[in-house]
C-alpha cells in the first residue's frame, strides 16, 4: 500500500551475461494492481458487504468467509510489498540504513497525518468512555504509541516496528535467513494470541503464566502489532527482493487458490470450535501470500499511467475508508436505522471512498495542493 519514494514505479535489475551487463527495467505493475484490490479487501473487512446479519442464514456466513477468511491476506500482501521495495535499495550483505531512514520518516509523517484526520472521530471515542475522559485520553495515547490512533492504523504502527526491528538486525550483520526465522518464531506466538489463542485459553488459569498473559493483554490488547505480525511479513518481503522467480505464474495461481481455500477453511475451523480470538493472524495467511506474491511477480503488465493511478488510490482508499463509513452512518441514521445493517452501507461507503479518493489524487497534482501527497 505504501510506496517506498516511488519504488514501486520501475526498478532497475541488472542482467548480467559472463561479461556483458545489461540494464533491464522491471515494472511491478500487477502489485500496484493488487494493492488497489487489497485495498478494497481491508473495506470488507470493516464494512459487511452484506449488511450486518443478526441471524445465522447465508449471508452471514458470506460475509464471515470474506471478513475472517479470503480478506485477510490483503495487510500482509501490503506488508510483504513494503518490505520487498525497502530492501531491494541496498544490498543485503552490505546494507545501508539510508533507505530505511528515509522510509520511516515517510510512514511517520503518514501517521501523524492520518491520526490528525482520525483526532474528531478520536476525540468522540474519548469523550464517550466508559469510565472518564482522563482514562479516554489515556488510553487514546497508549493507542497512538503501542497499538494504533485509530482502528485501522495499527497498520502504520505495525510497519514502523517491523521495519526497525529488521533493519536493526540487518546493521548487526544477522544473516537475511536468520531474521526470517526469528520472525517466523514471533509469528508463532502472534497465532497463538490471535487465531488460535483457544490454544493457550487454560494457561490463564494458572497463578504465574495466566498474570503475565492478561498483563500483556492488558496493555498491548492485541498480538497484531509489529513483533508478532508484521515482523514476519516484511522479513518475508526482504527475502524476497533478493530471490529470483522460482515457480512459473501458472503454477504459483494454484498453490494461490488453494492455500488461499484452506485459510478460509482454516478460518471456518476456528469459528466452529470456538479457538480463536480473532482472525488477524492466520497459518495459511503465509502460503497464500508467497505464492500470490509469486503469481503477481511474475506478470509482466504493460506500463499504463492508470497503475500509477491505483497505487495512489489504494492508499487513500485504505486509511479514509473508515471516515467514509461514519459519514454513511450518520446519513443513512437520518432516512432510516435499518438502511445502515443493508448492503446499502457497504456499496456507499466503498463507492463514496473511491470517489473521494480520486478527488484527492487529482487535485494532489495540481501545484498549491502538492501538500495533500503528504496523505500517501
Amino acid at each position: 500500500m505504501i510506496h517506498t519514494e516511488k519504488a514501486a514505479e520501475n526498478l532497475k535489475e541488472i542482467k548480467c551475461n559472463d561479461d556483458v551487463c545489461e540494464n533491464k527495467r522491471k515494472n511491478y505493475n500487477s502489485f500496484d494492481l493488487a494493492k488497489f484490490i487489497c485495498s478494497i479487501l481491508v473495506v470488507i473487512i470493516h464494512v459487511p458487504p452484506f449488511g450486518k446479519q443478526e441471524s445465522t442464514n447465508i449471508f452471514s456466513y458470506l460475509n464471515f468467509v470474506l471478513q475472517s477468511g479470503l480478506c485477510r491476506m490483503a495487510v500482509p500482501l501490503f506488508f510483504v510489498f513494503s518490505g520487498f521495495f525497502l530492501y531491494k535499495k541496498t544490498p543485503l550483505d552490505k546494507f545501508s540504513m539510508q533507505p530505511t531512514k528515509k522510509y520511516l520518516t515517510h510512514i511517520l509523517q503518514i501517521y501523524v497525518i492520518w491520526s490528525l484526520v482520525y483526532l474528531p472521530l478520536s476525540t468522540i471515542v474519548i469523550m464517550r468512555n466508559s469510565k472518564d475522559v482522563l482514562y479516554g485520553l489515556i488510553k487514546y495515547i497508549r493507542n497512538f504509541f503501542l497499538i494504533g490512533s485509530y482502528v485501522h492504523l495499527w497498520y502504520l504502527n505495525a510497519l514502523i516496528i517491523a521495519v526497525i526491528i529488521v533493519s536493526f538486525l540487518l546493521y548487526k550483520n544477522v544473516s537475511p535467513k536468520k531474521i526470517l526465522y526469528i520472525s517466523l518464531v514471533f509469528y508463532g506466538f502472534g497465532l497463538l494470541g490471535d487465531g488460535y489463542f483457544g490454544i493457550i485459553s487454560p494457561l490463564l488459569n494458572l497463578p504465574v503464566i495466566g498474570e503475565i498473559i492478561r498483563l500483556y493483554f492488558k496493555i498491548f490488547v492485541y498480538t497484531r502489532n509489529g513483533l508478532f505480525f508484521a515482523f514476519f511479513f516484511v522479513s518475508l518481503g526482504m527475502i524476497l527482493s533478493n530471490e529470483n522467480k522460482l515457480l512459473s505464474a501458472k503454477k504459483a495461481l494454484f498453490l494461490f487458490l488453494v492455500s488461499l481455500l484452506m485459510m478460509c477453511t482454516e478460518s471456518m475451523l476456528l469459528k466452529t470450535f470456538n479457538i480463536a480470538k480473532d482472525f488477524n493472524i492466520l497459518l495459511f495467511a503465509i502460503p497464500s501470500t508467497i505464492f500470490c506474491f509469486m503469481f503477481l511477480e511474475s506478470l509482466n503488465l504493460k506500463d499504463r499511467k492508470i497503475y500509477k493511478s491505483l497505487r495512489v488510490l489504494s492508499s487513500l482508499i485504505f486509511f479514509g475508508h473508515l471516515w467514509v463509513d461514519n459519514i454513511v452512518w450518520k446519513c443513512l441514521s437520518l432516512l432510516n436505522e435499518n438502511l445502515y445493517y443493508t448492503p446499502i452501507r457497504f456499496i456507499a461507503t466503498l463507492s463514496l471512498t473511491i470517489i473521494i479518493a480520486w478527488i484527492v489524487m487529482n487535485i494532489s497534482e495540481r501545484k498549491m495542493f502538492h501538500w495533500l501527497k503528504k496523505m500517501y
